[in-house]
């Protein structure tokens, strides 16, 4: 299985549930890279294996290389990065777990929000450090 995440331990909000359905989807040609990049970026993604797929497939479509589970997985192979997201048998598992009638805008927006809330939880948390330690100017802070 894959290495917790340390934002799994901060309680921050993500939805593992809509990553793995986009991410499924792009690997099996569900989802059209394009449309999913207009919305979201790899750092949108709670988990870090998530993004690594996700920047993987950004950086496949920007050369134009084909998108699927082999290709995918070569490609991780050969940047070393295939062990460290669960090996070729995640990516197959992300084909497994997309729906049949799946609604990929829903999933995207639902992604997107959870980054949005906790991108806002970490600028909260370096304010409130920044106020407790008295550091840079009061007025800036607020």
């Amino acid at each position: 299985m894959n290495k917790p995440d340390p934002l799994d331990f901060k309680g921050l909000p993500q939805s593992m549930p809509a990553e793995r359905m986009i991410l499924g989807a792009l690997v099996n040609g569900s989802l059209d890279f394009h449309t999913c990049r207009a919305t979201l970026s790899a750092d949108d993604f709670a988990l870090e294996v998530n993004r690594t797929i996700y920047s993987t497939i950004e950086q496949m479509c920007h050369t134009g290389t084909a998108i699927d589970h082999a290709t995918v997985g070569q490609e991780l192979l050969r940047c070393a990065e295939l062990e460290s997201v669960g090996g070729l048998s995640y990516l197959v598992e992300l084909d497994h777990e997309t729906p049949r009638l799946p609604h990929f805008d829903e999933y995207v927006s639902i992604v997107k929000n959870k980054s949005i809330l906790r991108k806002t939880v970490i600028a909260a948390e370096k304010i409130r450090s920044q106020a407790i330690l008295e550091q840079g100017d009061p007025e800036e802070l607020l």
